[in-house]
């Protein structure tokens, strides 16, 4: 008799390893995701259907105590559906995050647990840049360099401001305490670098959203607005390659399919598209 249950990979080695083996071939489709799944992190549960003494994998997510939902799912079978749909019906969602038709399969099944409803939701361009050629990346007047805890106090203002623009959604108060932790533990990890000028001031900053074996996730790009428009962020995005190149990684991001700005910025940098991205927000 067939079933579907949703299980933590938690710490067994064997269903760590089966679910390793299932995803690594989609590693680039769900960076996040899959670096929670290698940190083997409590939080990541996979959706398989027992057949018999068989073990099928039909998906796998992440689920915060926040609510925040990072899901994968090849197969999204009735089933399937009925086993997250009783999941979202004991867990409440704020965020689901990931490639389009599995954003979209969750949303569905949040749906028909008919606990919440709908906030906002925004479409994305998935991207992806082909490694360097150059070794060094150089601009007059401009530097680059992984920004440290000593920063702190100078970036937080710029991360503010690209929260608002670029994240939070409308009518959302930002929680400032909370914003700063994050990024303080950004900075910690060394996962944000910046562009600094003759003077020394930061003046663009970008985050590793998420890193695997093979891709780093590139986000929270974002130009102090007296600098823009002057190269700045191109700068910024070639080193990043640079970087990621020399560990052997590509560089990937999404961008908003309304901001098209970003989207000329990022495709002048040998950013080109490769799938579809969604993100959205529950009441």
């Amino acid at each position: 008799m067939e079933q579907v249950k949703i299980i933590p990979v938690g710490k067994s080695n064997s269903l760590f390893q089966m679910t390793k083996n299932f995803i690594t071939p989609y590693e680039k489709l769900c960076v996040q995701l899959v670096e929670k799944l290698y940190q083997k992190d409590a939080d990541v549960q996979i959706v398989v259907r027992e057949i018999g003494d068989d073990v099928l994998i039909c998906g796998l997510f992440y689920y915060s105590k926040g609510g925040t939902v990072l899901p994968f799912f090849l197969e999204k079978a009735s089933d399937v559906e009925h086993a997250m749909k009783d999941f979202f019906s004991e867990n409440l969602a704020f965020c689901v995050s990931g490639e389009k038709s599995s954003v979209d399969f969750v949303k569905f099944c949040i749906d028909s647990a008919k606990k919440q409803s709908l906030k906002e939701q925004r479409d994305f361009y998935f991207m992806e840049a082909k490694k360097p050629r150059i070794e060094k990346v150089e601009k007059d007047c401009l530097s680059f360099r992984q920004c440290t805890k000593d920063d702190s106090d100078f970036l937080f203002p710029l991360q503010i401001s690209y929260i608002k623009e670029e994240v939070v959604p409308e009518g959302m108060d930002i929680n400032l305490s909370a914003e700063r932790f994050a990024m303080d533990r950004l900075l910690k990890a060394g996962k944000i670098h910046a562009a600094i000028d003759q003077i020394g001031r930061i003046v663009c900053k970008s985050q590793i959203n998420g890193e695997t074996d093979s891709y780093q996730l590139i986000g929270g790009v974002f130009t102090a607005e007296p600098f823009r428009k002057n190269g700045i962020a191109t700068y910024l995005m070639e080193c990043l390659k640079v970087e990621a190149a020399k560990k052997n990684k590509s560089c990937i991001l999404f961008v908003n399919r309304k901001n098209e700005a970003a989207i000329r910025l990022y495709e002048k940098s040998g950013f080109t598209r490769c799938g579809d991205y969604k993100i959205i927000y529950l009441m």
